[in-house]
């Protein structure tokens, strides 16, 4: 499940984000970018890590000296399931994690479920704003500014600003996949995420590069390529047209939404000073991209809400979505 980063990662954090420049940088450069509705995903399309794969395979390498030369490249891949990633998947700790969150649990207005951390007698607190969509779709495309995504010693300690896509298993167990930006010890990053996926060793973070504008329009996609194997149905994530990740979900259609979660150890809330939007908002279907201009629903989930404050309005024939945080509880 997806969980609030603890300081104990940092020295770990720090030697990935050090390994993922180097490979990273110049690929993630923030240079202009065309909406999902100008720019979609190709068809047929094989990422440069399963290419990889191929070329060694081909030359008889076994699995271990596939993932080292890969390694060395800035690259990821999972030889039991073939999901691949650029740069390095840091697993999930599942000891020392105080908070669980479950975009896709079956009731999202319910709180959700805390636990208390070993490493901290104080029991942390959460609170998120979702808007979502239907259990329809396939994918979504998305031009995101972060905003602010404000973090401060004694309000909100981390900070995601959004977008996942999933659906909850048969016993209500959410399962997805997500991209967005994160607030991480003062440094704003792109990330990826995989929580209660099908195939648990795919389940993990994906630091790929900071960002240099809280305002900059970045391309966000996931899509599913319509590809069913024993590990369930495939996906690709797109970041500003670079893929960056794929995995397996438990569902071929699934709920979307874009979402701003706050935790926080006080229970208050740091305000935003920018807030985050997405414009050029689309859904994914039987091989067709259509505008999200309809069907969306808001709602506050968490242990502490926070209050809902957004706007929505029509631009290029779709919503673009503003959120959240102007105040504080």
């Amino acid at each position: 499940m997806k969980r609030k980063m603890t300081n104990y990662l940092a020295p770990i954090i720090i030697t990935v984000l050090a390994l993922m420049f180097v490979s990273n940088i110049s690929v993630h450069a923030q240079t202009s970018t065309q909406s999902t509705g100008q720019w979609q995903p190709p068809a047929n399309f094989v990422n440069p890590v399963t290419a990889k794969v191929d070329e060694y395979k081909a030359m008889n390498m076994s699995d271990d000296q596939i993932t080292a030369a890969l390694t060395a490249q800035g690259m990821g891949w999972d030889p039991i399931t073939g999901a691949a990633w650029m740069g390095v998947l840091i697993a999930p700790n599942e000891t020392n994690a105080p908070q669980v969150v479950d975009p896709f649990a079956e009731n999202v207005t319910a709180p959700v479920s805390s636990q208390t951390s070993s490493a901290s007698p104080q029991t942390n607190v959460e609170a998120d704003v979702l808007m979502g969509s239907s259990n329809n779709y396939m994918g979504f495309g998305a031009d995101m500014s972060c905003g602010s995504v404000a973090t401060s010693s004694t309000g909100t300690n981390t900070h995601y600003v959004t977008t996942h896509i999933g659906k909850a298993y048969s016993d209500g167990t959410p399962c997805w996949t997500e991209v967005g930006v994160c607030n991480y010890d003062g440094g704003l990053w792109f990330y990826t995420y995989e929580g209660n996926t099908p195939v648990p060793g795919e389940s993990g973070w994906q630091y790929i590069s900071a960002i240099n504008s809280e305002t900059y329009q970045n391309a966000c996609c996931i899509q599913l390529n319509g590809v069913q194997d024993q590990y369930g149905w495939q996906y690709n994530i797109y970041i500003n047209e670079q893929w960056e990740r794929s995995g397996h979900l438990q569902a071929q259609l699934n709920s979307v939404n874009f979402a701003d979660e706050i935790f926080s150890t006080t229970g208050s809330y740091t305000i935003d000073s920018i807030n985050a939007h997405w414009v050029n908002s689309e859904l994914y279907s039987n091989g067709v991209w259509s505008d999200w201009n309809s069907g969306a629903s808001f709602q506050n989930s968490g242990n502490n809400p926070m209050p809902l404050s957004y706007d929505d309005y029509i631009y290029s024939n779709c919503y673009v979505y503003d959120a959240w945080t102007s105040q504080t509880t």
